[in-house]
């Protein structure tokens, strides 16, 4: 492509897919302004690898769009709720004719409001995302509270751990990894219910801790409707979605807090070992810590 464009310098920008993340790299392709003796140019070609830079300006663009939805949007929700619970209130009990309607309304508009109250929070956490306050942990702490919230509320899907007898130990945030946790394996039984009815079966989702050498690896697996093979790593930017009520910052919030762990998170098709490989897997790469200092004892999983 560069040496039919005819310019002396062309440049483009590239991305590559590598263990399930992606990485944008600049190519700068120059012709060498005299020829050799047979005729021919050589060319120079640099390439930068330019990931970082691409994800910190999306992240600051995305950040500043965030605030500026959950300004506008927040102000008049308050008012909204408060006037409806009102109305529910005073006219609740002397509505005869219709009174079903009434209600239905009335409660629609108050648990509306709450949906976009909700996700107005989801912009508001993104565009203020604190930073970490890195303790020496054990990371099977957070990783078992968030797949008890989420399994207490499922009892319609089958859950599986499997975190191992020793401690994983590393300097976390317990209360925003709890929060990525949550809501990795919230979406893993969400991608079950976008399921046809007559396609779902038992729905199953797996989770999973270890160290890998210098890193710790959680994988949550599910057999739900997975994920796609073009511009998968999108996923992971904001306001991005495949669900049809999503916000499309779930995942990018945990990409920012497995980020600013010093980790990474992957995104990859079922393991071939789970239901047949149907279904997706999202796979938190994070760094442990050089030595087990700082806990006491092994925390004992219950299965």
């Amino acid at each position: 492509m560069a040496k039919s464009s005819g310019r002396p310098v062309h440049r483009e920008q590239v991305a590559f897919w590598r263990n399930g993340a992606e990485r944008s790299f600049n190519v700068q392709v120059t012709l060498e302004s005299e020829a050799d003796q047979t005729g021919e140019h050589a060319y120079v070609i640099t390439v930068d690898d330019i990931t970082d830079l691409v994800v910190a300006q999306r992240s600051t663009a995305w950040a500043d769009v965030a605030r500026r939805i959950a300004h506008e949007i927040k102000n008049p929700l308050t008012p909204i709720q408060l006037a409806a619970e009102r109305i529910r209130r005073r006219y609740g009990k002397v509505i005869v004719e219709d009174r079903e309607v009434f209600d239905q309304c009335t409660d629609t508009i108050i648990r509306q409001v709450g949906d976009i109250g909700r996700m107005v929070d989801e912009f508001s956490s993104f565009a203020r995302m604190p930073k970490p306050a890195l303790e020496v942990i054990d990371l099977r702490d957070p990783l078992k509270e968030a797949s008890f919230l989420v399994e207490v509320g499922r009892p319609d899907i089958s859950f599986t751990r499997d975190f191992g007898d020793a401690p994983l130990v590393g300097r976390f945030d317990a209360r925003l990894l709890s929060q990525a946790f949550g809501n990795v394996i919230k979406n893993a039984t969400e991608a079950i219910d976008g399921l046809d009815a007559a396609d779902r079966g038992q729905g199953a989702v797996r989770i999973s801790a270890r160290a890998d050498g210098a890193d710790l690896v959680v994988e949550v697996a599910d057999n739900g409707k997975g994920l796609p093979r073009e511009q998968r790593n999108r996923l992971l930017e904001p306001y991005i979605t495949t669900r049809e009520k999503g916000t499309g910052l779930g995942l990018a919030i945990v990409k920012k807090i497995v980020e600013d762990h010093g980790g990474r998170l992957e995104l990859h098709d079922a393991p071939a070992d789970f239901h047949d490989g149907r279904g997706a897997m999202i796979r938190f790469v994070l760094p442990a810590a050089p030595t087990a200092a700082g806990i006491a004892k092994p925390v004992t999983e219950n299965a």
